[in-house]
């Protein structure tokens, strides 16, 4: 294309319109001296206007083109300027393309205003883009308007920048928003669509089994590293098979918080579209199917976990509920039945206490093993916490054949880590209707029952019976009378002397709790499991050893020789983080030396996690106070752990010695106990003397002091005072 001024020349329509429209063109020339200055300048103007990309155009009032520069001749298919003159755009485009081209141009040479940064598609070439159009009055140089000119940009990628944000906010509030996974592929891959036109996609998750990975993935290894890279001859052929040879094809792993693979993305794009920023908005999509995978797991766990226990699988307490409550909706319709069982392994806290959490945990897992291979598909297994199993039954077979049933399987040596235990458990059984007609009474049923097997024995099946009700109302009353005698001071501590073996003296006492109730004195032994079961324990705890401390503080100040008083402590006050400052206050609320104080500790206390008791130890040992090792033989301490303890004194349990000395087995493990104690350099006591020959042979053995009713019974403190200034003038026998 060439602009030219001189009459007849290339261009000129005959009309005088084209001579006006382009005169502003020409106006350049005026300034020039020479007609040569002039003709560079054209050139100078020609060049310029078509190297710009711009599309550079210039009509008359009818709407024919008067000028055009490379870039509009191009677009529209011609070689040279010369041949667009006098054309109108109905000429190359469409009628109603054209006819809206029309009106706006009418509008803005009728209005005299310009019509700027209008985006429309293009009309010829890739209709995919984009162009921004102004369009301004063409004025003569009278300032009348004789046509319109204008200039379009082409923002295609801006276009397409925007649509791929528009996009990428979309499917970040699809996450945000909390769709499902589903719905949200499915909305991900219209998005892709939307911000990047032509392509297709589609999202593919691996599977969750390791057996359907390697099903579906026989070229590869069961866990890939990478889908994009593979399976070579599976997945990759098949989807090129469906969307055929013609575009490109990708297919990007989606990758989790891990580090796994869960999936790919698969996207078909025009073989020329695929650009860095595309690949980059590909790429972005993926990481977003990731995160919504990995939450879509995760509420799922979290829901899984919210009904079932989190190390057997089985249902909890919660969801077992709710299903019992529609079985027994629809037995109750049906006229029909149900049995409700309740399962608890005996002496667990044992093995958990001196094998540890984690072997307990195995037997645990196995168990539920054991209870559901037993049962067969004839019956749900929940676990409502600790050793506690609940098995809901149907059908006609006797509940009690299927418990026993139950029961033998459980009675079968565990091996756990190279160890063979042998366990037990007590099963309680209540029926529907019989028992109850909700969830809640059955299995409450089924619990007394359960503890009825534990009071008889342990390792047995039982079936609730109407009288265990009544002895279920007597244990919540005991309960709440027991609470009440705590909190107003009702109970009583009595003292039992221990003698010096060597010196024939009363060297302390032992505290022990006794329960005035309903005009008789409660033994611990009647009332101390109760505490326990209920949680009392603790704060029965801290009451003997704060009756105790005041009460030695007291003889103390009346003149009485010190000596030291046993105050047992129990597992949960043991585990208590507080419990050392608890013991602190105490002594300094008695104000008490602490060297008068000796805590009394059971081997399975300390052996569930022997780094962590030593630390406790330590620090009670750290206030002054003594510790004793209570009940000693009975446990699986060994020479080894207790070197590490820091103990005063071993308590040798009384079933020991109950034998001596017409038992020599009780003599010769009594001889091997001092034996040891005297090799560690820790005092022993020996528990339960209740004659001379005993006491004799105990201290002929080495045995540093002794208690039992050989030498008193528990004493209340007024009987206690006179007893140990009596028995300090007697002579030693």
């Amino acid at each position: 294309m060439r602009i030219e001024r001189a009459e007849g020349s290339s261009g000129a329509s005959g009309n005088g319109i084209q001579d006006s429209a382009i005169d502003p063109l020409r106006r350049v020339a005026t300034t020039s001296r020479t007609n040569e200055d002039l003709a560079e300048r054209y050139v100078w103007l020609e060049a310029m206007i078509n190297h710009v990309p711009d599309y550079i155009y210039a009509k008359d009032r009818e709407g024919r083109f008067i000028f055009a520069n490379a870039a509009v001749v191009t677009n529209n298919g011609f070689e040279h300027f010369d041949e667009m003159i006098g054309l109108k755009d109905s000429d190359l485009h469409g009628w109603e393309a054209a006819t809206e081209i029309h009106e706006i141009e009418r509008r803005v040479m009728n209005s005299g205003e310009a019509d700027l940064g209008f985006e429309e598609r293009a009309l010829k070439g890739n209709c995919d883009r984009w162009l921004m159009m102004s369009r301004v009055p063409l004025r003569n140089r009278d300032g009348e308007i004789v046509g319109v000119v204008g200039a379009s940009r082409d923002i295609t990628a801006r276009k397409a920048a925007e649509r791929m944000l528009k996009s990428q906010t979309c499917i970040l509030q699809a996450i945000v928003s909390g769709k499902p996974v589903g719905e949200f592929f499915q909305e991900l891959c219209e998005q892709l669509e939307t911000g990047s036109p032509g392509s297709r996609a589609a999202i593919l998750t691996m599977a969750t089994t390791e057996e359907w990975r390697i099903a579906a993935c026989p070229a590869s290894s069961a866990l890939p590293t990478s889908i994009s890279q593979g399976p070579h001859g599976t997945l990759v052929d098949v989807l090129r098979g469906v969307i055929g040879d013609k575009g490109a094809f990708r297919c990007i792993d989606i990758i989790g918080g891990s580090g796994d693979i869960l999936g790919c993305l698969l996207v078909w794009y025009p073989e020329d579209q695929l650009t860095s920023e595309y690949l980059e908005f590909f790429e972005a999509a993926a990481r977003m199917a990731g995160i919504a995978i990995d939450r879509s797991r995760d509420e799922e766990k979290i829901l899984y976990l919210a009904e079932h226990d989190a190390l057997t699988g089985l249902p909890n307490r919660d969801r077992l509920e709710r299903s019992l409550d529609r079985m027994v909706a629809q037995a109750d319709i049906e006229g029909g039945t149900l049995g409700v069982a309740f399962l608890d392994l005996d002496n667990f806290k044992h093995v958990n206490d001196s094998l540890g959490h984690r072997v307990g945990d195995l037997l645990l897992s196995e168990t539920a093993v054991r209870i559901k291979r037993a049962l067969g598909a004839d019956g749900i297994v929940g676990r409502i916490g600790g050793d506690e199993f609940v098995i809901v039954l149907e059908g006609d077979e006797s509940y009690e054949a299927r418990m026993e049933r139950v029961r033998a399987a459980i009675c079968l040596p565990f091996t756990v880590d190279g160890v063979e235990l042998q366990t037990a458990c007590s099963i309680g059984i209540a029926a529907f209707p019989d028992h109850g007609h909700s969830s809640a009474e059955l299995m409450a049923a089924a619990d007394l029952a359960m503890y009825r097997v534990k009071r008889e024995g342990r390792d047995g099946v039982r079936k609730f019976t109407k009288c265990m009700s009544v002895a279920a109302r007597e244990k919540v009353r005991m309960t709440k009378e027991l609470r009440t005698a705590i909190e107003n001071d009702e109970l009583v501590v009595h003292y039992q002397p221990q003698k010096d073996l060597r010196t024939g003296k009363v060297c302390g006492v032992e505290a022990l709790v006794r329960w005035q109730h309903e005009g008789r004195l409660v033994m611990p032994g009647e009332f101390i499991p109760l505490a326990e079961e209920t949680g009392l324990i603790c704060a029965l705890g801290e009451f003997v050893m704060t009756k105790a401390c005041a009460q030695v503080r007291a003889w103390q100040a009346a003149g009485v020789e010190p000596f030291k008083v046993g105050v047992n402590m129990s597992a949960r006050q043991f585990q208590d983080p507080g419990m050392t400052r608890k013991v602190a206050d105490i002594l300094s609320a008695a104000d008490l030396d602490p060297r008068w104080l000796e805590v009394e500790i059971t081997e399975s206390m300390i052996m569930c996690d022997v780094a962590d008791s030593v630390r406790k130890m330590s620090e009670l040992t750290a206030l002054g106070i003594s510790l004793a090792l209570d009940d000693f033989g009975t446990g699986y301490s060994s020479l080894s752990t207790l070197k590490s303890f820091p103990l005063s004194r071993l308590k040798i349990d009384s079933s020991f010695v109950k034998g001596i000395p017409a038992d020599e087995n009780d003599m010769a493990i009594a001889s091997a106990i001092l034996s040891m104690a005297k090799k560690l350099g820790i005092q022993t006591m020996a528990e339960g003397v209740e004659n001379a020959e005993q006491e004799h042979f105990l201290r002929d053995a080495g045995c540093c002091q002794m208690q039992g009713y050989y030498l008193a019974r528990p004493l209340p403190p007024s009987e206690l005072r006179e007893f140990v200034t009596n028995y300090q003038e007697l002579p030693y026998l």
